[in-house]
């Protein structure tokens, strides 16, 4: 008969026993397992249905965040750069970030928040607008797509596509919001080239017009220039070069005929001289030979040999005595014979030769101070055009300087008017849209699943967590239990036989197996639980959204 004693003394021998003798060491086979998990069956639902109700929890009222992204293709202008040269210099990279930082603005997320009510419910409401507009920054995000494959871009590439993505806890107004800052990146990719190229343009028209004015200025300055110093200028010296031989050519022969007039003026005066003093003669005897004054045949071919030495025969004065000569001699020859003496009334001619030998005397004066009065005009042309010719090489200095200026105006003028005209084509193709531009590859659409919170992470960890705590506890309790279960168990331990083994008479009692019965009810209710709760959380986690809502909405109300 066993006593309270003698029950302490055996569990202490039970504990003192080194750990290899316990009969459950190397019982680990599917009836033990069982045997454990029925043991310690509420230390695995209670951990379980916790998790799973945690996990459900997670699922129903972690927000729903859903992103919506527009893929958009760089495509290069239609017409090929050697015919048109575009007029927009910024590179695709940067005109990239250019419009990522014009996304980004706070003018234009302020407008998309207005347009959209964006934040208008739940707790994002009360937020000012600073802080709406900086976590509407947070969200959205402008990358290059070849970056965003993974397949990199050496130096130097330009970026082929490029893509917006939005996040936000509403699907649809994550697709409006995607589509229209995809609208506004292809009409702001627009208007950029198209005002780059309307500068480029404006900014060619506005140094044409400055250059045009400086050209026509320095043309009028030419002009001027031209006219002040005409017969001075470079292209005139052959002509100039040329007047000025002519009138040396006409001052040589007009000193020339100068010279001829002053001896036919002294001859005039020998002559008038004699005859004047042959009047007084002829006045007092009658007797005067006429073969030895000047007016006889003698004299007169003596005055014809003078001539002939100094003059040629087609001189005037020449031809003048021939004829008189000629006159005589035929006068002489219808004759007969010598001129007879002159009576003493013939006399009275050396008054009449003397007068018309003065009047010679006086048109040779005159025709001597007319000669003069050219020489001095001729030598007043001569040192004129021995000036101009003189003055030609400064004013070619000059003249070249000019030119200089003008032919550099003149080159700039015709280089900035060949860009006018080319970026007035590029400003065309800019207009026609023939330039480089942004289609949309991939369009916007309203996103189905939400990228947070992960749904099966969350399903995983949860299932995991039970599990593992439900095993943590078993393993814990079966560590620290020290108790023999089973005559195998006390044999092993001990070492000895058994010779009989007596069941419990307590569980016999119908109070006993009521308890028990209960006991078995309750946790098949348990384990329908953690199967009805392990439903839920798959439902709210791998099903569809709508189930999770149906869910919050439930927990919403038992709140």
């Amino acid at each position: 008969m066993n006593t309270p004693d003698s029950a302490a003394d055996l569990s202490y021998l039970l504990d003192m026993a080194p750990p290899q003798a316990r009969g459950r060491a190397g019982r680990l086979d599917a009836r033990y397992l069982l045997n454990l998990v029925l043991r310690f069956r509420w230390a695995l639902i209670a951990p379980f249905c916790l998790a799973m109700l945690a996990g459900i929890y997670l699922a129903a009222t972690l927000p729903r965040i859903y992103r919506s992204e527009s893929t958009i293709l760089v495509e290069p202008q239609s017409v090929p750069d050697k015919y048109v040269h575009s007029t927009v210099p910024i590179e695709i990279d940067a005109r990239i970030a250019s419009l990522a930082q014009q996304i980004l603005s706070v003018s234009n997320l302020m407008d998309l928040i207005e347009r959209f009510k964006l934040f208008a419910d739940g707790p994002d409401r009360e937020r000012f607008i600073e802080e709406k507009v900086e976590k509407m920054r947070n969200r959205l995000r402008v990358r290059i797509a070849d970056e965003e494959l993974g397949k990199g871009r050496r130096a130097g590439n330009r970026a082929s596509a490029f893509t917006i993505s939005y996040e936000d806890s509403d699907p649809r107004k994550v697709f409006q919001v995607v589509n229209a800052m995809a609208t506004f990146v292809i009409d702001q990719n627009l208007k950029m080239r198209e005002s780059h190229a309307f500068g480029t343009s404006e900014f060619l028209s506005a140094e044409l017009k400055k250059m045009r004015a400086r050209l026509e200025e320095v043309e009028r300055t030419l002009e001027e220039f031209r006219r002040v110093n005409m017969g001075e200028l470079p292209e005139q010296l052959p002509s100039n070069l040329a007047i000025l031989e002519r009138l040396q050519q006409q001052l040589s022969q007009g000193h020339q005929g100068l010279r001829d007039e002053k001896n036919r003026l002294l001859i005039v005066e020998s002559q008038l001289k004699f005859a004047q003093q042959l009047a007084p003669a002829a006045a007092a005897g009658g007797l005067a030979a006429p073969e030895a004054g000047p007016g006889s045949l003698e004299g007169m071919r003596q005055q014809l040999a003078q001539l002939l030495a100094k003059y040629t025969e087609s001189h005037p004065d020449v031809t003048v005595l021939k004829k008189k000569i000629e006159a005589l001699e035929k006068e002489t020859a219808e004759g007969g014979g010598p001129a007879p003496s002159p009576p003493p009334a013939a006399a009275g001619g050396r008054p009449y030769m003397a007068a018309e030998l003065q009047g010679h005397q006086q048109a040779i004066l005159r025709n001597i101070q007319a000669l003069e009065g050219e020489l001095l005009k001729i030598q007043g042309q001569i040192e004129y055009y021995q000036r101009r010719v003189e003055n030609t090489p400064k004013r070619e200095q000059e003249l070249l300087l000019l030119k200089r200026d003008y032919d550099n105006i003149k080159t700039t003028y015709s280089s900035v008017l060949n860009r006018k005209l080319e970026a007035d084509i590029a400003l065309n193709m800019e207009k026609t849209q023939k330039g480089e531009q942004f289609r949309i590859l991939d369009p916007p659409r309203v996103a189905e699943k939400p990228i947070s919170p992960n749904l099966n992470l969350i399903f995983m960890a949860c299932l995991a967590v039970g599990l593992g705590a439900g095993a943590a506890v078993v393993f814990l309790f079966e560590f620290f239990d020290h108790s023999v279960r089973g005559p195998e168990a006390l044999q092993a331990r001990f070492s000895l036989p058994v010779l009989m083994v007596m069941p419990n008479m307590e569980r016999l009692q119908p109070r006993r197996r009521a308890l028990g019965w209960l006991n078995n009810g309750l946790s098949a209710a348990g384990a329908l639980a953690c199967l009805g709760l392990l439903a839920g959380l798959a439902a709210a986690t791998l099903l569809d959204a709508s189930v999770a809502e149906r869910i919050k909405g439930l927990l919403k109300l038992s709140l």
